[in-house]
């Protein structure tokens, strides 16, 4: 997680919303690194589209180690 942790910066997320959805993805992966949260409740709790998490969520596929916040494995290649 400390790894993941000092990634969670500028360029990638260099917004506080992008921030905190890039932090609540980490919070919620599993022992595989795939992202199993709440996509909705989060959404609803920060009023923001799910395409918007989605966007941001999708810039995992840039930070180490490959694959990780991915939904599944097809994702993660």
């Amino acid at each position: 997680y400390d790894v993941l942790d000092e990634q969670l910066e500028a360029p990638l997320f260099p917004t506080p919303i992008s921030q905190e959805i890039a932090h609540f993805v980490v919070e919620n992966l599993d022992e595989s690194g795939y992202y199993e949260g709440d996509t909705e409740e989060f959404c609803q709790k920060h009023h923001i589209d799910y395409e918007v998490f989605e966007k941001v969520r999708l810039r995992f596929a840039y930070i180490e180690p490959t694959g990780i916040g991915a939904k599944n494995i097809s994702e993660s290649f």
